[in-house]
């Protein structure tokens, strides 16, 4: 079982408590196809954090920021939400530009990306299909959580306690009077994902 929480030992200015990172975001996207969109926007917002990262190191002279499992994103949302289309969006704002397909039956696509940022290794996970999480030991899901890595877990609420503490929660719901639309709640959970959303139009 892995549970892992951020080391609370770092001492770069980047690494403050979650009392001081929580928020919430919540945005009306007009439709599930607009999801790419987001998921682009998301990317670049992305790039340009790991970049304010990376320059108060410089200034501060701190030790390099030890975000030890990568970038970890929870998605939840019923089916048909727009969860893998986000995630789409997201590789091609990361510069993928191969095809990206749902890990429904696979459990997990990994792709290698070239963008201006420290992420090197996206990692779409699904886990609707999960019947016993002790499968995730088995699989060798540690393996995945590295510096360079970020991490989409599509049903992240199926396998409780077998995960890293998120970086960041993104809940999608669609309208029940709009059926079109869809409301995005961006929860924040470290101050590393508190600047990425910071640069997010």
């Amino acid at each position: 079982m892995m549970n892992r929480s951020k080391s609370t030992s770092e001492t770069s200015v980047l690494q403050k408590p979650v009392s001081q990172a929580s928020g919430c975001l919540h945005r009306i996207i007009p439709s599930g196809s607009a999801m790419h969109d987001l998921g682009q926007a998301l990317a670049r917002a992305l790039q340009q954090a790991t970049q304010t990262i990376q320059a108060v190191q410089v200034q501060q002279k701190e030790q390099p920021y030890h975000h030890t499992a990568g970038w970890v994103v929870y998605l939840s949302g019923q089916l048909g939400a727009g969860k893998t289309r986000l995630c789409q969006g997201l590789l091609a704002g990361l510069g993928y530009q191969g095809a990206v397909k749902s890990p429904t039956y696979t459990l997990v696509e990994s792709y290698a990306v070239a963008c201006a940022s420290v992420v090197r290794n996206v990692h779409h996970f699904d886990f609707y299909r999960i019947g016993d999480p002790e499968e995730l030991e088995l699989f060798g899901i540690r393996d995945y959580f590295t510096t360079d890595s970020l991490c989409l877990m599509e049903w992240p609420e199926r396998v409780p306690g077998f995960l890293p503490t998120a970086d960041l929660m993104i809940h999608i719901a669609i309208d029940q009077e709009q059926p079109e639309q869809r409301r995005l709640y961006l929860e924040v959970k470290s101050y590393a994902a508190g600047l990425w959303l910071q640069h997010l139009p």
